[in-house]
């Protein structure tokens, strides 16, 4: 991503803008998942910084500057299904707004999904909350 534009306007070097995002932005949601192989998880997150919004990632280029939370969420790395043991964490979005992603992630309600380290499993379209190990 050419971040020359954005850092000439924050004045801060392009060189150190993904690392600036890293240090000084509010995470607002990770998406994490395990395929139980080896180098088989990670982690994609919507990050806060200077107003603005950005999608990183431990796989993927991180994307933006987006200018409102709707425009980042609406990647579809956060509507795919068949994503392996999911877990969810904000402290921003409400629970329905991440059972909604929860929805996209398993369409075909079969997986437990781990929202803000509660344990949940599928009742229908909705989402009931299991032990606390998930098992």
């Amino acid at each position: 991503m050419d971040y020359n534009k954005l850092a000439a306007e924050l004045g801060v070097d392009a060189d150190d803008i993904e690392d600036l995002i890293g240090e000084e932005g509010k995470r607002i949601l990770t998406l994490g998942w395990d395929a139980d192989r080896p180098g088989s998880y990670g982690a994609e997150h919507i990050v806060k910084w200077r107003g603005r919004y950005f999608f990183t990632s431990t796989d993927m280029d991180t994307e933006g500057p987006f200018d409102d939370l709707e425009e980042v969420l609406a990647l579809d790395y956060f509507h795919t299904n068949g994503t392996p043991k999911p877990e969810l964490y904000s402290e921003v979005l409400d629970f329905e707004r991440l059972a909604a992603i929860a929805r996209d992630i398993d369409e075909d309600r079969t997986q437990i999904i781990n929202i803000n380290d509660r344990f949940y499993e599928w009742e229908g379209d909705s989402l009931r909350e299991r032990n606390k190990s998930g098992d």
